[in-house]
């Protein structure tokens, strides 16, 4: 069946891109700048674990590459998706101090790099469109929850309520910053859906049981 439908696809013209880096068995979660003259990825390099990334810039016009956010501060391994400020200034990642995911900051000009979040268990960082909040993905208890973060760290607050396993997956802004599309695992298949970024989480589960027992009994 596959070897037809290969077959298939190179009679109706088969095209390949350019390979702009091959470095080690893993890269990955490439990111063009805002500007378009650089790419953000993860790579393995020499290691045998494709777990083990660390956070390259690409510069496009030199073929110049340069590893980031390598300080042993809190470690040089880079986990998950990356996100670029608006103004192509930063780089917004997670890693994992202390074996839980925090996002983290690097100021490619500067060449600095801060913490945002401490204890936080989020993942899959997004820059809105603005450069002001970051959505992410907060997990907890075997269930994901999309939340978001100013940038400078404070103001966490999340959009949904879920206790019921459901599992979240890179969230997007949409170009206004009103709405954060997503995608979603609950049940038997994989979705994409959208919600409001100024959405307030609805009860869960657990808390609508409870509440209705406790309005039962004060009846």
């Amino acid at each position: 069946k596959y070897t037809g439908l290969a077959d298939s696809v190179r009679s109706a013209g088969e095209r390949e891109g350019e390979v702009i880096h091959d470095g080690g068995s893993v890269d990955t979660n490439p990111a063009y700048s805002p500007d378009g003259t650089q790419v953000a990825f993860l790579n393995n390099g020499s290691s045998d674990y494709g777990s083990l990334t660390q956070l390259r810039v690409l510069d496009l016009e030199t073929g110049k590459i340069r590893t980031v956010a390598d300080g042993r501060k809190y470690g040089k391994y880079v986990d998950n998706r990356l996100s670029w400020t608006p103004d192509g200034t930063k780089l917004v990642y997670t890693k994992t101090p202390g074996g839980r995911w925090d996002i983290f900051t690097y100021d490619l000009v500067r060449g600095k790099e801060r913490r945002l979040t401490v204890g936080l268990r989020g993942r899959d960082p997004a820059v809105s469109p603005d450069g002001k909040q970051v959505a992410f993905v907060g997990n907890g208890d075997g269930t994901n929850n999309l939340g978001i973060v100013s940038i400078n760290g404070t103001k966490i607050r999340y959009l949904t309520n879920n206790n019921d396993g459901t599992q979240y997956y890179s969230p997007r802004w949409s170009p206004d910053g009103s709405k954060i599309l997503f995608s979603v695992f609950r049940g038997e298949d994989r979705d994409i859906a959208v919600i409001r970024a100024d959405a307030t989480p609805l009860p869960s589960e657990i808390e609508r049981k409870r509440n209705k027992k406790k309005a039962d009994e004060a009846s």
